[in-house]
């Protein structure tokens, strides 16, 4: 659901933000003006208009996609990788924050088994999804997203 607008809210979490450093996000939370209501008629109107039904299904495989040349993402590119994320940041609408990524490349080596593993298996997930390897259903889930409507400006007149 859309939150209300509470000033006091944003200054206390943008002070929080200028106080790691993150000037950008700061200013880009005291400029935004929250979410509009999905309930409202006009703003589903606005959000069918830019976000209308698919006309025709996207194809399983791409034809003439040449299947010869694959990518391979190693365990050292998954180390490099997750070393170099930046926190308070995500990728997009996954779930997975950086946060959750960053230990798993530690610069000591885990003692687990299991520990030691995970970034072969983020690596096989990487190579695997850019192969296309994994089954069909697993592209449409991981790549859903939930659509929400921004207020580009300030509300007038009841319409984002």
């Amino acid at each position: 659901r859309s939150r209300p607008a509470n000033p006091e809210r944003d200054i206390k979490a943008s002070v929080a933000l200028l106080a790691k450093g993150k000037f950008s996000d700061a200013a880009k939370l005291l400029q935004s003006h929250s979410l509009a209501d999905i309930a409202d008629p006009a703003v589903l109107q606005q959000m069918l208009a830019k976000h209308p039904p698919r006309r025709s299904p996207v194809p399983a495989v791409i034809p003439g996609l040449d299947t010869t040349n694959r990518l391979v993402v190693g365990v050292t590119e998954m180390e490099e990788a997750y070393r170099g994320l930046k926190t308070d940041k995500a990728q997009g609408a996954s779930p997975w924050r950086y946060e959750y990524l960053i230990p798993l490349a530690p610069t000591e080596p885990f003692v687990g088994d299991a520990a030691r593993h995970v970034l072969g298996s983020h690596a096989w997930l990487a190579s695997s999804f850019a192969n296309g390897d994994l089954p069909p259903w697993f592209y449409f889930v991981f790549c859903a997203a939930r659509c929400v409507p921004l207020r580009k400006c300030a509300v007038q007149a009841g319409v984002a």
